[in-house]
């Protein structure tokens, strides 16, 4: 799935958020519950675990969502603007 959108938020942890609420609303519906149901932590995980499987590498899973979006923007995955 690719999403192409900006996401803004007072912190991190808003920004993680929206990211998940978005990515949820594209998905199919059995997904939509899966995502629904996690925590902040555990979509971050699969989100990490998905990429290190397609990307073929092994990337440590972030322990905060301010780790997560340095991760991301570190591999490409996305930009951050302040």
């Amino acid at each position: 799935m690719e999403i192409n959108e900006t996401f803004a938020g007072d912190d991190a942890d808003e920004i993680v958020g929206a990211m998940k609420s978005r990515i949820a609303k594209n998905s199919p519906f059995a997904m939509r519950l899966l995502i629904g149901g996690m925590s902040k932590a555990m979509f971050m995980q699969e989100v990490v675990n998905r990429y290190n499987d397609y990307a073929n590498k092994p990337l440590t899973m972030p322990d905060s969502s301010e780790e997560f979006l340095e991760l991301m923007q570190r591999e490409g995955i996305a930009a951050i603007f302040s």
